[in-house]
């Protein structure tokens, strides 16, 4: 399955008009990005909790079946869970692809979720087969939602887009 994914990944770069030499580049990430702007927007449910007096914000996305989304760059150490759903995620730490991995949650047994730690300068393609519920943990003192986001993420700059995308796209 890894090498299929690897296929489709590389197809819809190539499909977007991306060049070996924007590859070279951009990054593959980047590309991938790029190319994703060019597909069709997909929305997916998100529910925000800061738990000031705790001192964490949680964060859970409900990602739709069938899409393909980027992720943005993870600044911080931090735990994630995901209780129900299967997909396929390639991640990449500053500009390095490190790992591939399939998940499965929402059985029984050792399906019953996949829980998982991003270390900082993470960023993920993820390929949604399933509805997935993915819930993010994040140690703050922030009580703003814009706040916590600007002081766990880092920045991305694609010299292939003009401006920001929605992250998230139909297949």
């Amino acid at each position: 399955m890894e090498s299929k994914t690897i296929d489709l990944f590389y197809d819809r770069i190539l499909d977007a008009g991306v060049t070996p030499d924007d590859i070279k580049q951009a990054g593959l990430f980047n590309a991938f990005e790029y190319a994703l702007s060019k597909l069709p927007q997909a929305n997916h449910g998100l529910k925000e909790s800061i738990l000031n007096d705790q001192g964490f914000y949680v964060r859970t996305a409900i990602l739709p079946a069938d899409t393909i989304l980027i992720s943005n760059r993870h600044g911080t150490w931090h735990p994630f869970i995901i209780r129900r759903g299967r997909g396929m995620v390639v991640e990449e730490i500053n500009g390095e692809q490190t790992e591939m991995y399939e998940y499965i949650a929402g059985g029984v047994g050792e399906h019953e979720h996949f829980t998982k730690i991003t270390r900082p300068g993470t960023r993920r393609i993820i390929l949604v087969v399933e509805e997935t519920e993915w819930t993010t943990f994040h140690a703050t003192d922030k009580v703003d939602a814009q706040e916590v986001m600007t002081s766990i993420l880092i920045p991305n700059d694609n010299p292939l887009l003009e401006h920001e995308t929605n992250l998230i796209h139909t297949l």
